[in-house]
């Protein structure tokens, strides 16, 4: 007769009445898969840890990171569509394909969405500098973001570049 199998977890009851337990420090840097953020508090610790950060797949902690930068940016909850957080999702996708390319530097396909995100993120940033200057200058300085011609004209030109006539004698 095979002995009986022992609970790995405690079991709780999901409908508990009382407040979830304060999570510590180490707990609370401990960021869990986006579709159970709701159901972490309700986790034994050991279930919590199997879900978190440390565990998780690159795709997996990207998708973390937008969301983070997502709440950093929205005016209300749920907003996904304000120009704000539309520029930290770009920014953030950026630096995604970025790392991916110092890795694979032959993958154009990668490089050709990075150039879309790119051109998005401008354009973007192009209208909130037209709409709401003081925001578009948080933006671009909580982000990190050089200013470019291309989404602020009242940058200098770059000087032209002399055409030299004939061969360049060595």
């Amino acid at each position: 007769r095979p002995a009986p199998a022992r609970l790995i977890f405690s079991m709780r009851p999901l409908h508990s009445a009382d407040a979830p337990p304060s999570p510590t420090a180490a707990e609370q840097s401990m960021g869990v898969l986006w579709p159970l953020r709701d159901l972490a508090h309700l986790m034994p610790v050991p279930l919590r840890q199997a879900y978190s950060r440390v565990n998780m797949s690159k795709p997996e902690l990207n998708q973390l990171d937008v969301q983070e930068a997502i709440a950093r940016w929205q005016r209300f909850p749920g907003d996904t569509g304000s120009t704000e957080v539309q520029v930290a999702v770009c920014t953030k996708r950026i630096e995604f394909l970025g790392r991916h390319m110092q890795e694979h530097r032959k993958d154009m396909d990668a490089k050709r969405f990075m150039v879309m995100q790119v051109e998005k993120r401008a354009r973007l940033l192009k209208y909130l500098r037209r709409t709401d200057r003081s925001k578009y200058q948080e933006v671009i300085g909580q982000l990190q973001i050089r200013p470019q011609r291309s989404f602020d004209p009242t940058l200098p030109q770059r000087p032209k570049r002399l055409k030299l006539k004939g061969r360049r004698r060595r």
